[in-house]
């Protein structure tokens, strides 16, 4: 079983560096192709097709800034929603308006994807 992680920033590319200590290799994408290559000198695994490796791993961890951006990596042209098989997880990391949860839960439900509300707030400093 593996896990995927969207925008592996500084909060999310430090949980892909633990997973890949643990032995573990995800996969993992960002619109920074130099975040990424940085993560698979860790043990990460960088796929040119995040849909296929999605729905080849049991939970997908969104990790971007607001609403928009996660609605655009679920939903939008080159959304993974209609790629996920039932019974995937995707966690939600963005520190984002309940309603905003809500609505993308329900509409990843229709398709028996499973949603974890999981916000990260601050920051590496703090």
């Amino acid at each position: 079983m593996n896990v995927g992680l969207i925008g592996v920033g500084n909060m999310c590319g430090a949980m892909a560096q633990r997973l890949c200590s643990l032995g573990w290799a995800p996969w993992v994408h960002d619109v920074d192709a130099v975040k990424v290559r940085d993560l698979v000198s860790f043990g990460a695994l960088a796929p040119v097709d995040i849909a296929q490796a999605a729905t080849e791993s049991i939970a997908t961890i969104v990790c971007v800034v607001d609403a928009a951006q996660t609605r655009d990596v679920l939903f939008g042209p080159q959304g993974l929603a209609p790629q996920l098989p039932a019974g995937h997880v995707v966690v939600l990391c963005p520190t984002i308006a309940p309603q905003d949860v809500e609505a993308i839960a329900a509409r990843l439900a229709e398709s028996g994807i499973h949603t974890v509300d999981a916000p990260m707030s601050g920051g590496p400093v703090r």
